[in-house]
């Protein structure tokens, strides 16, 4: 079931209607990461987990391009 979900293609409007809530709570994390910013431990982890967002957020958009017909 799961994998017909994910090889039939969508449109980009109802992928991205679909992962809104990913969207979301990445937003929310990089909100959170903002927040570290006094010592140089809180700045590393903030850089850490910003350039994680980053990362995931570009394999969402990679499979948002693979799956959208439009």
């Amino acid at each position: 079931m799961m994998s017909a979900i994910l090889t039939r293609p969508v449109s980009y409007d109802q992928a991205c209607k679909d992962l809104a809530p990913v969207w979301e709570y990445l937003k929310e994390q990089r909100q959170q990461a903002n927040f570290l910013h006094g010592t140089r431990a809180e700045r590393a982890l903030r850089d850490e987990r910003t350039a994680e967002i980053d990362r995931v957020e570009k394999r969402l958009n990679d499979f948002v391009a693979q799956v959208t017909t439009d």
